[in-house]
C-alpha cells in the first residue's frame, strides 16, 4: 500500500493540514505503520516530531517496508533504527539527515548492508544550483533597486545565468 500526499496545493490547504494533524493525534499512525511498504519522513523536527519514529514505531511496520527520511535528523531514534535494521524487523532504510551532523564515523549505523545513506545535499544538481544563484542574485537587485519589502524579489529582472557560467560548482 503506497498513499501519497503531496504537492503545494495539498499542503497549503488548512483541511488537509488538519487531516494530517488528526491522523497522527488519533493514533492512526500506528494503523498507517502496519500497513504501508513505504514510509517517507516530510515533517519539521518539532518536540511532538522528535523520536517519532522510536523502536515502538518500527515494531509496528512490516518485515519488508522501507522508512526514508528527507526531513531532519532528530525524527527517527538511530539506535531503535539501528537495531531493527541489524534484526532485519524491517527491509530498510534511506537517510539524509542524521541527529547529529555529520554522523560520527563510528556509528554503527555504517555497519550496515540495508541502509542508504546520502549527503543532504544529493538532489542538488548543476541545473539547481543555477537556478539558485539566478534567483539569489534576483533578490539582491531587487534589494538593491529600493525594493526593501520583498514584493518585488520574484520578479524578472535583466539577468542571464551567463554572470554566473565561470563559478560551476561542479
Amino acid at each position: 500500500m503506497i498513499s501519497t500526499l503531496y504537492g503545494p496545493r495539498f499542503y497549503r490547504r488548512p483541511f488537509f493540514l488538519a487531516q494530517i494533524r488528526a491522523c497522527v493525534c488519533r493514533g492512526e499512525l500506528d494503523g498507517l505503520l502496519a500497513v504501508a511498504d513505504i514510509v517517507s519522513l516530510h515533517c519539521p523536527l518539532t518536540n511532538e516530531t522528535r523520536n517519532l519514529i522510536d523502536a515502538e514505531t518500527l515494531s509496528q511496520m512490516k518485515p519488508d517496508a522501507l522508512l526514508i527520511n528527507t526531513a531532519r535528523g532528530g525524527i527517527i531514534d538511530e539506535a531503535a533504527l539501528f537495531e531493527a535494521l541489524r534484526k532485519k524487523r524491517i527491509g530498510g532504510a534511506a537517510l539524509d539527515s542524521f541527529s547529529v551532523e555529520p554522523p560520527p564515523s563510528e556509528s554503527p549505523l555504517w555497519s550496515l548492508d540495508n541502509l542508504i545513506v546520502t549527503p543532504r545535499v544529493a538532489g542538488v544538481t548543476k541545473g539547481s544550483a543555477i537556478q539558485m544563484a539566478e534567483t539569489a542574485a534576483r533578490h539582491i537587485i531587487s534589494v538593491l533597486n529600493g525594493n526593501l519589502s520583498g514584493d518585488g524579489a520574484t520578479q524578472r529582472y535583466p539577468f542571464s545565468a551567463k554572470c554566473v557560467k565561470n563559478s560551476d560548482p561542479f
